[in-house]
């Protein structure tokens, strides 16, 4: 039996910096079409969620430039007015609000925005979950509860 190089594991696929970014061109460009392929009003909608500042605007950029203009990432007060998800006041992360910029909890963010790293706040970036309590991702209860951000966009049919 062959070995698997142990070279070819280490690091975190799921952060930009690496060769192997999870949230490739590839998987990205497929989950537009998913959702660019439906009719507007029948619900689909595109979801990112990270507790990682670099991850959420790289993943946000990516889905922008894919989706050609079919797509846009959704304001919270879109979502209150349109009825189109529910946001929850309270048992989330804390809410920054969209035109907060997150505190700097790790060595991570603050080299990033060092380097100038473009923020995740602003117009389209969402400070609560769009969805119920029980939706939550495992990482936005921990960060719940440990005080730390978590960044969001909701892209839908333009």
């Amino acid at each position: 039996a062959q070995r698997a190089d142990p070279a070819a594991f280490r690091g975190n696929a799921q952060l930009p910096s690496r060769a192997r970014f999870m949230a490739n061109e590839r998987l990205v460009r497929a989950a537009v079409e998913a959702v660019a392929g439906r009719r507007a009003g029948e619900g689909s909608f595109l979801y990112l969620s990270t507790n990682v500042e670099d991850v959420a605007v790289e993943m946000r950029t990516q889905v922008e430039c894919a989706a050609c203009g079919r797509l846009r990432a959704l304001s919270e007060e879109e979502l209150r007015v349109g009825g189109s998800a529910e946001l929850p006041s309270e048992g989330c992360s804390e809410g920054l609000g969209e035109d907060a910029e997150a505190p700097i909890t790790t060595l991570r963010q603050a080299r990033y925005v060092q380097r100038g790293g473009a923020r995740a706040a602003g117009p389209g970036w969402l400070s609560t979950s769009p969805f119920p309590p029980r939706a939550r991702t495992e990482t936005e209860v921990l960060c719940g509860l440990e005080g730390k951000p978590v960044f969001r966009c909701l892209f839908a049919l333009v």
